[in-house]
């Protein structure tokens, strides 16, 4: 099989983290949309173009720092701009919208088996286009997978957490609402703890069942 450069591997990699985050925004955006909020689309932040959400900590740091340490790349984009209070009915739209980013990324995660798919295929003849589309393919599921799994994390300001808000009491919610300030540090906090290491299980789970969905 054909090896890649270092750099063709980084680009083999990156794409997956930007089409990743991308769509985890812009399908909460388009979500918001749909439940009465037009913020995001004011803002033109309903664009699949990354530049229009790249994050100088998420989607530039802390990748680099990732690549610098040997691990996974991960990060995230800038959060899409969203007003609740112009959705039709708050609760029930607060979970749309919130279950909108991961369960775009599962679906992500599906396509980039099928780029795996079609790297398995081509490897009859082995080339470097063959081999990247396997290692886009691959990292593009473990990736996506990932980022449904951590988004769902029942913390303020991840999805997760934000469901669970519309779900508590309301004086429970006040007081739980507060950790969004520091929502910067909470998730990095969560990464140093090793939670991604956990995750890493439900994640092979499912990484599992779309490899056998689609036939690999």
């Amino acid at each position: 099989m054909a090896e890649l450069s270092f750099i063709q591997n980084i680009a083999a990699m990156a794409l997956p983290l930007l089409f990743g985050v991308t769509f985890h925004e812009v399908a909460q955006g388009y979500a918001a949309l749909y439940c009465g909020d037009k913020t995001a689309q004011r803002c033109g932040r309903l664009s699949f173009n990354p530049l229009r959400h790249i994050d100088l900590i998420g989607t530039i740091i802390l990748p680099i720092l990732c690549l610098m340490l040997g691990g996974m790349l991960f990060g995230w984009a800038r959060p899409i701009p969203i007003d609740s209070r112009h959705f039709k009915q708050w609760r029930r739209d607060t979970i749309i919208v919130s279950l909108a980013g991961p369960m775009a990324n599962f679906a992500l995660a599906i396509a980039f088996a099928l780029v795996l798919k079609l790297g398995v295929f081509l490897s009859a003849h082995p080339s470097g286009a063959s081999y990247a589309l396997q290692i886009m393919g691959d990292y593009g599921i473990i990736l996506n997978l990932f980022l449904m799994i951590f988004n769902l994390i029942p913390i303020p300001p991840l999805n997760g957490g934000r469901i669970l808000l519309v779900l508590l009491p309301p004086k429970l919610a006040f007081h739980y609402r507060r950790i969004e300030a520091y929502a910067m540090w909470v998730v990095l906090l969560l990464l140093i703890l090793g939670v991604g290491r956990a995750l890493l299980i439900p994640v092979q789970f499912l990484r599992t069942f779309i490899l056998q969905l689609v036939g690999l």
